[in-house]
């Protein structure tokens, strides 16, 4: 949910100023950041999880390691990429960096090739867009207003929540369990559902968008938002 209203996030995840920063057009050149470099980032594989803290968006594969930076030349070097208690983590060194959109020439990505990440966490405003995994249980969070795209997850359990005013959207989802939980401004949306069991609750303004076949299911909304699982079938067994 990429906004010309961006928020200045640190590292540390938090906000640097009480308001919203403008970027107007003119104010920066392409020759402040250069042109768009890509290098490869050399880290160990012991993470399970992967967490955007700023404004770098994330795309992930299942599959042997490797992970490469992609952003302007004169800026690659203040983004920062580490292996921190298990979690592969991007976010921005210098504190005062703003945006991943200024002029379009700021846009940072990071591609992460990885066997078995488990968990996805969006802080600020980078996107994660996860192009299928098979799991075991998978968990899909969202605080700031990034947005966090599963085309295929195939597990046991799955936990999807935002907090913030980012998206989550599930193309396809096999699971036996699924959590589905939205407590913000953001929605959580399933376009196609396969599971035995799935609970869910929008205590927010956001809307949460169910749709597929389940045996059992217990959605709610204690707030503005919306339970809309017109969608959604649910499939009797035979006892």
């Amino acid at each position: 949910m990429k906004k010309i209203l961006l928020f200045g996030i640190a590292l540390t995840s938090v906000f640097l100023t009480t308001g919203c920063i403008q970027i107007k057009k003119g104010t920066l050149n392409k020759e402040d950041y250069g042109d768009p470099v890509t290098r490869v980032v050399n880290v160990p594989d012991t993470f399970n999880a992967i967490e955007t803290f700023a404004t770098t968006d994330v795309t992930y594969t299942q599959g042997p390691l490797k992970v490469t930076l992609t952003a302007p030349d004169k800026k690659i070097s203040n983004i920062i990429v580490k292996v921190e208690n298990g979690t592969l983590k991007v976010g921005l060194k210098d504190e005062n960096e703003n945006g991943n959109f200024i002029n379009g020439y700021m846009y940072s990505k990071l591609t992460v090739s990885a066997p078995n990440v488990q968990t996805f966490t969006s802080t600020g405003t980078g996107d994660i867009e996860i192009k299928g995994l098979n799991t075991k249980d998978i968990t899909l969070q969202t605080y700031g207003t990034g947005d966090i795209n599963l085309t295929t997850g195939k597990c046991t359990k799955l936990v999807a929540t935002s907090t913030g005013t980012g998206d989550i959207d599930i193309e396809y989802l096999s699971c036996v369990i699924g959590d589905f939980n939205t407590n913000g401004t953001g929605d959580v949306k399933v376009k196609r559902l396969v599971a035995d069991k799935i609970s869910g609750v929008t205590t927010g303004t956001g809307d949460l968008i169910v749709s597929g076949e389940c045996k059992e299911a217990n959605l709610s909304s204690t707030g503005v938002g919306d339970v809309k699982d017109k969608g959604l079938e649910i499939i009797k067994t035979d006892e």
